[in-house]
């Protein structure tokens, strides 16, 4: 972590005046690659909007100097625009703060895949640094094919800038994802508001980047090969979490959190290689009586994170309820929906809502069942959540087993 002290603000001044200087005039093609999933709430969204805008706005932008492009990414990728739509900085500017969520899940490697294949292949211009920009606050579907689109990137010249936002990212795949040394080219923060803290450093190491001749592979390397046998041992279990915090305090999604961190961890243990991602409304100010609600968006929600079918994949989700189920009917459809493409959803329900009929409506089982019993876990409050932790990491390690 680097601190700056207060006696060494006045150089830090003068070495980003004098570095924004270098930077004018230096041609270089510049794609922002965005995260759009549904993990992002919209105000963060549009954080990330605006922290586009302001890099773009210490560009040099011209036809013969700095040209950018703008993908967003979710379940599939959407193209804002090109290298060569615009060739003034208003009308840029302009056209990233119009930019609309797509939310869905988190294919990353399409978005690598197509700004290597329909960006820079096609529209970049020769000896000219190629440079991404990838923004994400979570963990790709599929971990092998987006290592391997992010390999084939750099090997194609490619020069990629990353930034992981908050606590649901892995470090580990964005190493990968991030241009050698990833000391100089992955950034970490906290939260999308830490975005405006990075920007100008941020732009200031675009314009450092020199043009990288691209050394492309003679054969495509085995280890991600999708027809490679497979070891039970190096199962993965993708954990989809769903909470709709409408009506509770910060302080129980503190509880919640702790919750499923613990819960990860003891998992790690039990099946090895977890990914986790989060969906969460936005948190109530203060705690709030909520009788009922509707659940049916949320396990959506969920549903589209879900990864596609793989034997090396397995995939389950813990939804958390506080309250009873209006929309029972609907929630059951997209459960229904879920499980039709090897989804296995495990219910919280906190306190005493959520009635047994609804419930087991909502799984499909009988509640007297032995499948409704080792999917539903209950407690009396969000303090005391850590009481079911060993059953439901138990639960979740065997739904996660390639056997």
């Amino acid at each position: 972590m680097r601190v700056i002290i207060p006696c060494a603000l006045l150089f830090a001044f003068f070495w980003i005046s004098s570095a924004e200087k270098e930077c004018g005039g230096k041609p270089a093609d510049v794609i922002f690659v965005l995260d759009s999933s549904a993990s992002i709430h919209a105000d963060d969204f549009r954080r990330q909007i605006q922290f586009t805008r302001d890099v773009v706005s210490l560009f040099d932008i011209g036809p013969e100097k700095t040209r950018v492009g703008v993908v967003l990414f979710s379940t599939d990728v959407y193209p804002v625009f090109g290298l060569t739509q615009f060739a003034d900085k208003p009308a840029m500017e302009q056209a990233i703060e119009g930019i609309l969520q797509h939310i869905g899940g988190t294919q990353t490697q399409k978005a690598l895949k197509h700004i290597r294949e329909r960006e820079f292949k096609k529209n970049a211009r020769p000896k000219v640094p190629q440079i991404a920009i990838v923004l994400t606050d979570g963990q790709s579907y599929d971990r092998n094919a987006t290592v391997h689109e992010a390999i084939l990137n750099h090997e194609a010249g490619i020069t990629t800038f990353v930034i992981g936002i908050g606590l649901g990212v892995d470090m580990t795949e964005l190493s990968d994802l991030a241009s050698d040394p990833s000391s100089s080219y992955l950034h970490q923060i906290g939260n999308y508001s830490a975005l405006q803290g990075i920007k100008k450093i941020l732009a200031i190491e675009t314009c450092k980047v020199k043009y990288v001749k691209p050394t492309p592979r003679p054969t495509p390397r085995p280890t991600i090969q999708a027809d490679a046998p497979v070891d039970a041992s190096e199962c993965i279990l993708s954990l989809i979490i769903g909470v709709d915090t409408n009506g509770v305090s910060t302080r129980y999604t503190k509880n919640i959190l702790s919750f499923l961190s613990e819960v990860t961890e003891n998992l790690s243990g039990l099946s090895g290689k977890v990914r986790t991602s989060q969906i969460m409304t936005e948190c109530a100010d203060s705690p709030r009586i909520v009788r009922s609600k509707s659940y049916a968006p949320l396990i959506k929600k969920m549903r589209y994170q879900i990864p596609k079918t793989s034997s090396r994949v397995r995939s389950a989700g813990i939804l958390f309820i506080n309250s009873d189920i209006e929309d029972a009917s609907r929630a059951m459809s997209e459960v229904r929906r879920a499980r039709f493409i090897g989804f296995h959803l495990f219910v919280v329900v906190v306190g005493s809502n959520g009635a047994e009929d609804d419930l087991s409506n909502l799984l499909g089982v009988k509640s007297n069942s032995k499948e409704y019993g080792g999917s539903v876990f209950k407690s009396p409050s969000y303090s005391k959540l850590p009481v079911i932790v060993p059953g439901l990491t138990q639960a979740l390690a065997e739904s996660g087993s390639c056997v």
